[in-house]
């Protein structure tokens, strides 16, 4: 049973979100999709919350940007500690391109391969070209967006800072500790689980301790997932509670999860409408895989059409439709 559900849940989170969330006013919603990240898993604006984010955007064909970057890991180096992210972000370019260029100026950065543009749209930031280079976006701790001056990148910085703190205060993390603690910070918990569910076992304090703080900082943050799912169970809706625990049980992979986690998963997986909705997401999984080939569009608008015919009123038919008005605006 147990592979089951998991193997369930895999297929779950391979169409959890769209590639780009919209936006809200005063704020950008980092894309959530691993499709656009280069260097980095996803590292969404709920993995970021309370963090400060400074986004470059850039042009990978301009002289003057390619010269910009030691200034830029300079920036990076100064604030290292500080909780703060730095993103690249590139529009209109195939990942393989980015990576490339990526390598030639050694960026080790998070990267934003924003291949449809849609994402600098979002920033309202202007299309990125040789007529408009740089930009920088920051995301302060509050969320809030602000486009800024390429002129002046430390002023974002200091923007991006404002109202921005660590989930648990580095000084109180042992270095044996501290790589776990940074994935936490990021929202990269599964690759933290295991060093901390060992050190919860530690018979030294000083191990033990702040290992304990650091699980009772995931726990706070799978809280508010945890309470949608009770109380979607509560009212019968059965698959919005097996999404959220799904996604609980995959995103904090490895700590010490409440139980009714794993037995409500184990229950859910055979309900009817979970497993309808599960059918949907498999198929539209297949057709988010050949998304980023264009010579693909045609066939892949028409499968995205038949899941809206076959799974109407399923989260993956909702999905299915905003990736058609997507495609069918290119």
């Amino acid at each position: 049973m147990c592979g089951r559900v998991a193997w369930t849940n895999w297929l779950f989170l391979l169409a959890l979100t769209l590639m780009f969330p919209d936006q809200a006013e005063a704020q950008l919603t980092l894309p959530e999709s691993p499709q656009v990240w280069l260097n980095s898993r996803p590292l969404s604006s709920e993995a970021l919350r309370g963090k400060g984010v400074f986004l470059w955007f850039f042009e990978e064909d301009c002289p003057r940007c390619r010269a910009k970057w030691p200034e830029l890991y300079a920036l990076a180096k100064k604030y290292e500690g500080q909780p703060v992210v730095f993103i690249a972000v590139n529009s209109g370019n195939a990942p393989a391109t980015v990576q490339q260029y990526a390598r030639e100026v050694r960026l080790g950065w998070p990267v934003i391969v924003d291949l449809t543009r849609q994402f600098e749209k979002q920033a309202d930031v202007g299309e990125i070209s040789l007529q408009n280079i740089m930009q920088i976006g920051a995301i302060n701790g509050h969320g809030r967006f602000r486009h800024m001056s390429y002129t002046e990148p430390e002023k974002a910085v200091e923007f991006a800072l404002q109202n921005s703190a660590w989930k648990v205060p580095p000084e109180e993390i042992p270095s044996s500790l501290r790589q776990a603690w940074l994935a936490i910070e990021l929202g990269e918990y599964t690759s933290a689980g295991q060093a901390v569910s060992r050190a919860l076992k530690s018979r030294q304090s000083d191990i033990r301790e702040p290992a304990q703080k650091l699980h009772s900082a995931v726990m706070t943050a799978a809280q508010p997932q945890l309470e949608t799912a009770r109380k979607a169970l509560e009212v019968g809706e059965n698959w919005t509670a097996y999404r959220n625990f799904a996604e609980v049980a995959n995103t904090y992979a490895g700590f010490d999860l409440p139980d009714d986690v794993k037995d409500n998963l184990e229950k859910l997986v055979d309900d009817e409408q979970v497993q309808h909705e599960v059918k949907a997401m498999e198929a539209l999984s297949l057709v988010e895989k050949a998304l980023p080939n264009q010579r693909a569009k045609r066939g892949n608008l028409n499968r995205l059409e038949e899941i809206v015919e076959n799974y109407p009123g399923t989260s993956a038919a909702e999905q299915a439709k905003e990736y058609i008005e997507l495609l069918s605006a290119d």
